[in-house]
């Protein structure tokens, strides 16, 4: 599967089978929130109980409006999507970085998702944390490691 640019030139997105990979040069907008929600639900209906997401924020300004809130607590608090766990990888240095955790936080936090998740500063870490649950799709570590790294020399490409 390759990676392919997501509504703009704001991030990219790769779907493979039961994992999507999304990336960010810049902050999603609640358009942007709306558009992962249903490519959420689409893996959903392919791989029932089997989805699993790594947000990978490389760089931005963080933009928290109200209706990116309100399309962000929606996707967060839906149980039936990304099932297996998604992982949120802030490689945003910095103030902005501090920002964008303790939003992802907050919204885990109040929306009380039953879903497995988890911030972390490096692909690594998220790979090493993802594995273990997308293992019994087929998944290996290895296999996840290169579509992480695929996504993350596109971002750096744009």
């Amino acid at each position: 599967m390759t990676v392919r640019p997501f509504l703009d030139e704001r991030g990219v997105v790769r779907v493979e089978r039961n994992v999507v990979i999304f990336g960010w040069r810049d902050a999603p907008t609640a358009n942007h929130i709306l558009e992962w929600h249903r490519i959420g639900r689409e893996v959903a209906k392919t791989y029932p109980r089997a989805g699993a997401c790594v947000d990978v924020v490389l760089r931005g300004t963080p933009r928290f409006t109200d209706d990116m809130r309100r399309a962000t607590e929606k996707l967060a608090a839906d149980d039936n999507v990304f099932e297996l766990g998604s992982v949120h990888v802030i490689l945003l240095p910095g103030l902005a970085g501090t920002a964008v955790r303790a939003f992802i936080g907050t919204v885990l936090l109040v929306t009380r998702s039953k879903t497995p998740n988890k911030v972390v500063a490096t692909i690594d870490e998220a790979v090493a944390w993802m594995a273990p649950r997308v293992a019994p799709t087929g998944w290996t570590r290895a296999a996840l490691q290169t579509a992480c790294e695929e996504v993350m020399g596109a971002l750096e490409k744009g």
